[in-house]
């Protein structure tokens, strides 16, 4: 606002007459007088030439929002005057000039400041960053008037285009070419905003709209910019700050394909996705894979091994050997131009084979008192191929390993995938564990466990089968009634014999083992019976001649003990000899 009103500090119109006041018009009548750009009236005032003695008309009018404090014409004075008033005085012609004295005012430009005009050429007074600037022509008529404030030059805020790794196109323009007028201008650029002002890596530019391209950047660093504008008062002036960043010349190499994992090798690929400024292959660089245990494989790092692929193409690919198996793998590709550090893609993880041969339990069968058979399947034979498998059993461990004294191992002969074993001469009515191996050069590898029971007995005269059981301590009972060619009830006499080899009838010793032992084996011994609600079996012990015991479960499922006929039919079961 305060350059708005000293611009207008001095809108002024001159206007000289002739002594025929009827000649001219009065050119304070001209309502659309503009005195900052032009004269107000219908003809320019002319000061008087040297040579003339005639009368001359001053007239002046102030126009401008401060008051003259003294017009002087060849050093009369003519007095203040107040802001939209005019003087008009007769003066004496000549080669005098007219000295304008200002008030003081709120712009501070000092009290009784000199302007001056001079006949037949322009002279500028500089008070207080003012100019009052005011051309005569040829015929020494005044044709321009205008106040100038004293100002440096403006430059609109840089701006940045056409960006590259190394050089970017810079652009300004002109706000305000400065009083004085402005002597260069252009640009200031540099990594640190604290060094813009400092004149360092400056370069001028032409045009009102003025640019300039710089060269010579580093890629991937951030610039700041300055234009700037400069004249001989004020020296360098500066716009606000703008920043760039230059393109990346970073090379890119994409995330790794990983396939043909064995457990030992995989193949592994990857693609250039850009080779970089300067470019990997110009400048010394070098690509390839970074691999390891370690999540983030990489040059020096620990776990980690890295291989240099040569080659031109933007495809490259590696075979990665001499890896353990079973492992957890992590790859990533690289690449460096020499220029950057390494780069590197994300990491991809695989999981190599097992070098184990694999082996499950495929079925128990047959099983009897002394022998079952077992099957297996081989899984997996790897590379190198098996060089044993067969099967491991216990009664007493729960996972039967080989060499270990609580198990037995047998081999199975033979290179076929499913392959079988008959173990016989078990031990009767025993939980027997049993597993599958497989061994090669990396070691062995066993199935999961199964279980099976020496627990059915089958009676080679019929082939019937009967479930048995160890009440303890190796006394083995039928948990079944016997049913000998289907006959379920025999005498006294027909049961001492009936019993199938290696078997007999029990004793009265052998129901009072029993009965010590009833309550945990009770509802095994009653699960299956032939007799119907009660229980009565023979015992081998005769009470006379005529008599013989027998054993009853009794209405509260306890064993009991009687005598009667031997000619009378009971069940029977049998204990192992």
């Amino acid at each position: 606002m305060k350059n708005s009103l000293l611009l207008i500090l001095f809108a002024l119109t001159l206007i000289a007459c002739s002594s025929d006041e009827d000649e001219k018009d009065n050119p304070s009548s001209n309502s659309s007088c503009n005195p900052l750009y032009e004269l107000c009236g219908d003809d320019p005032y002319y000061t008087p030439s040297s040579n003339s003695n005639s009368g001359t008309k001053l007239r002046i009018k102030n126009e401008s929002s401060y008051d003259i404090k003294d017009v002087v014409w060849n050093n009369v004075s003519f007095g203040e005057i107040k802001k939209g008033f005019s003087i008009e005085e007769s003066v004496n012609a000549g080669s005098g000039y007219i000295r304008f004295t200002r008030t003081a005012d709120e712009l501070k430009i000092r009290t009784n400041a000199v302007y001056v005009i001079e006949q037949g050429e322009q002279r500028e007074e500089t008070i207080q960053n003012t100019t009052l600037v005011i051309e005569i022509d040829n015929d020494n008529r005044a044709v321009l008037g205008s106040i100038k404030k004293i100002q440096a030059p403006k430059a609109e805020k840089a701006s940045v285009t056409d960006t590259s790794y190394t050089s970017a196109k810079l652009s300004s323009r002109i706000i305000d070419i400065g009083n004085p007028e402005f002597t260069e201008r252009g640009f200031c650029y540099s990594r640190y905003l604290a060094e813009l002002e400092l004149n360092v890596n400056c370069s001028a530019a032409e045009g009102g709209d003025f640019s300039k391209t710089i060269n010579g950047l580093d890629d991937s660093v951030k610039y700041y910019v300055k234009a700037y504008m400069e004249n001989n008062m004020h020296g360098r002036q500066f716009s606000e700050p703008d920043s760039f960043v230059t393109k990346s010349g970073m090379p890119i190499v994409s995330l790794p394909i990983v396939s043909s994992v064995s457990y030992n090798t995989a193949s592994v690929q990857s693609n250039i996705v850009f080779a970089g400024y300067p470019s990997y292959m110009d400048n010394g660089g070098e690509r390839g894979f970074c691999y390891g245990t370690n999540s983030k494989p990489e040059k020096g790092g620990i776990n980690s091994i890295c291989e240099t692929v040569t080659g031109m193409g933007s495809n490259f690919l590696l075979a990665v050997a001499n890896l353990a198996d079973s492992t957890t793998y992590y790859i990533r590709s690289y690449i460096e131009n020499g220029k950057h550090r390494i780069q590197y893609s994300d990491a991809e993880s695989f999981i190599t084979l097992s070098g184990m041969p694999n082996v499950i339990m495929s079925g128990i069968v047959n099983a009897t008192t002394s022998s079952v058979l077992l099957k297996g399947t081989v899984l997996n034979t790897v590379n190198p191929y098996y060089t044993e498998k067969g099967f491991c059993y216990s009664s007493t461990s729960n996972l039967p390993t080989k060499g270990t004294s609580s198990a037995i191992c047998k081999l199975v002969e033979g290179n076929q995938r499913d392959f079988e074993l008959e173990l016989t001469s078990l031990q009767i009515a025993k939980n027997y564990y049993v597993r599958a191996y497989i061994e090669n050069d990396y070691g062995m590898q066993y199935s999961d466990a199964m279980t099976f029971k020496t627990n059915i007995f089958v009676d080679d005269r019929d082939g019937r089968e009967y479930k048995i059981k160890d009440i303890g301590n190796g006394v083995v009972w039928f948990m079944e009634d016997l049913a000998y060619n289907s006959k379920t009830k025999y005498t006294w006499t027909e049961a001492q014999t009936v019993c199938p080899s290696g078997w007999r009838l029990p004793s009265g010793a052998d129901w009072i083992t029993l009965d010590d032992v009833w309550e945990t084996n009770r509802i095994d011994f009653l699960t299956i019976s032939s007799t119907g609600w009660y229980w009565y079996w023979w015992c081998s012990n005769q009470y006379n001649s005529s008599n013989a015991y027998y054993f009853y479960v009794d209405d509260d499922d306890y064993l009991d003990l009687d005598c009667e006929n031997k000619s009378s039919y009971n069940s029977v079961r049998c204990v192992k000899n």
